[in-house]
């Protein structure tokens, strides 16, 4: 028996470690070979291993093997979830890819039906083109009537028998519209004996449109020679069926030619002085476009001579043009009239006499 270094407790010679304080006891120095050992077997080296430390390794790799079995299993499942979100993803990609097919292939019909539309709309500015020029003609021939101021002729009064039921008929137009126009209309009744009955079809006396693109009338029974389903009489219509102050002029003034009067300003009695070059730059420049022939037609022509039952100059008329002064010498001008003037009620109560 012998010391332990260390511990100094009592250990077996050929001891390597101390069974007290677990110090290892290996030689520092050289070991002395033994009787009969080559250097060669001197020359090896002996290696200790502390069975502690054997067992720490050991409970290090098993809580290694544990933690890598957890982290794989872990991961594994989070790989799995991520590849059924892609899954996923993939699925909603197809989905989307789908829908947008479908909605370029709607966009290619609205296409189709907005150049369609387009085709319509244009054919019909054609139409409502063609229709202007025949009405612009139309009147020309009828104020190609009106004679030179020196010729001596008179134009008869184109007016309906007193006492008659004009009917009144709209080939298009929205119910609040048609309502809007009879409610305005129906204003010259009470100052003439004349009654107006609005029926829904075309083959009334006068006949309305909302679609010829401007607002236009024939002169009194000239309206009973245009063919049955043609319109006589032109009307833009209101914006939300409401009835504002140029919607009753336009009213008020296209019944008064159905009535049989004449635009205000053509009174052989009027006294405007025209500046006729300002007029017609005016009246060719959009959304007028009038040539030279309309604009004189329309505006510069004047009867001759008048029914001895037509008045004086009334620019309170409801059948006056509106006239800026800058289309004038004197600076006279005109407004359009939405009320009917005294001189509008007298002049339909002798047209148009209760008896």
């Amino acid at each position: 028996m012998r010391p332990c270094p260390l511990c100094r407790e009592e250990i077996q010679d050929d001891a390597i470690k101390c069974r007290h304080c677990h110090s290892l006891l290996v030689p520092l120095g050289p070991i002395e070979p033994s009787k009969g050992e080559t250097q060669d077997q001197n020359a090896q080296i002996t290696y200790v291993l502390d069975r502690d430390l054997v067992r720490f390794a050991k409970f290090a790799g098993a809580v290694l093997g544990v933690l890598l079995v957890a982290g794989t299993y872990l991961f594994g499942f989070r790989l799995e979830s991520a590849l059924d979100e892609m899954d996923d993803a993939q699925e909603e990609l197809a989905l989307t890819q789908k829908e947008l097919a479908a909605a370029k292939q709607v966009v290619s019909q609205l296409k189709r039906d907005v150049e369609q539309v387009l085709g319509e709309a244009r054919a019909q500015l054609g139409s409502i083109t063609e229709t202007r020029r025949r009405a612009d003609e139309l009147y020309i021939g009828i104020l190609s009537q009106r004679d030179s101021e020196d010729s001596g002729k008179k134009l008869v009064l184109k007016v309906w028998q007193p006492g008659r039921t004009i009917s009144v008929g709209f080939l298009d137009g929205s119910r609040s519209a048609r309502a809007a126009v009879e409610a305005v209309a129906k204003e010259w009744t009470r100052h003439a004996n004349i009654k107006f009955n609005f029926v829904d079809e075309s083959e009334a006396d006068i006949r309305v449109s909302f679609k010829q693109g401007g607002a236009w009338s024939y002169v009194g029974t000239d309206a009973l020679i245009i063919p049955k389903g043609q319109p006589t009489m032109a009307l833009i219509e209101p914006v939300d069926g409401g009835v504002d102050k140029a919607f009753r002029s336009a009213v008020l003034r296209h019944f008064g030619f159905v009535l049989g009067l004449i635009n205000e300003h053509s009174n052989p009695r009027a006294t405007i002085k025209w500046d006729k070059e300002a007029v017609y730059r005016y009246y060719s420049a959009p959304p007028y476009n009038w040539t030279k022939q309309v604009v004189d037609a329309n505006l510069f022509a004047k009867f001759s001579s008048i029914s001895p039952f037509y008045r004086e100059f009334d620019p309170d008329s409801v059948m006056m043009l509106p006239i800026p002064d800058l289309l004038t010498l004197d600076a006279f001008e005109a407004s359009a009239n939405s009320e009917l003037s005294p001189g509008d009620k007298e002049l339909v109560a002798k047209l148009y006499p209760r008896n």
